[in-house]
């Protein structure tokens, strides 16, 4: 944001522009907001499209809570053995070996955080070119709950 937009944003909430924030001092106004709400969440869903995705938006709400679990929609493998411009820039060999790499540093940080971890196997978009193939994935799912289905083809 810039400097006169923050002042304009600042004036009209009646507070003064705050400086930018080394990043442990925002870990600390996260933890002293959180140590205002009078009782931290016993049981705690988080539903996080990919992964990493709740670690880095809500680690603190997770580590207070005392039985968090998150669901990570988009953390499938492709069954067929592709690489994407990602992976190699990533220095994987291939999609499988980045998913599963992805996959276990989400589990190692959620332990960290007291977390655990359910991961669904929807395929992230770079991954995905089928749009019909995603929509019956999504039908058979909103199927599966006895919902009513909205893909449409």
């Amino acid at each position: 944001m810039s400097g006169r937009c923050a002042k304009r944003w600042a004036a009209a909430r009646h507070t003064e522009p705050r400086a930018k924030a080394h990043p442990m001092r925002l870990v600390n106004d996260l933890n002293d907001r959180h140590s205002m709400m009078q009782k931290p969440p016993r049981r705690l869903l988080v539903i996080s499209p990919h992964l990493d995705d709740a670690v880095f938006s809500c680690g603190a709400l997770l580590a207070a809570g005392t039985d968090a679990l998150v669901c990570t929609v988009f953390a499938g493998t492709p069954e067929m053995p592709m690489v994407t411009g990602w992976d190699t820039a990533c220095g994987f060999s291939d999609a499988h070996q980045a998913m599963e790499a992805r996959r276990a540093e989400d589990i190692a940080a959620l332990e960290i955080l007291g977390a655990r971890a359910r991961h669904l196997s929807f395929l992230d978009s770079q991954y995905a070119d089928d749009e019909a193939q995603k929509r019956q994935a999504i039908a058979s799912c909103a199927g599966a709950g006895g919902g009513q289905s909205v893909a449409r083809q």
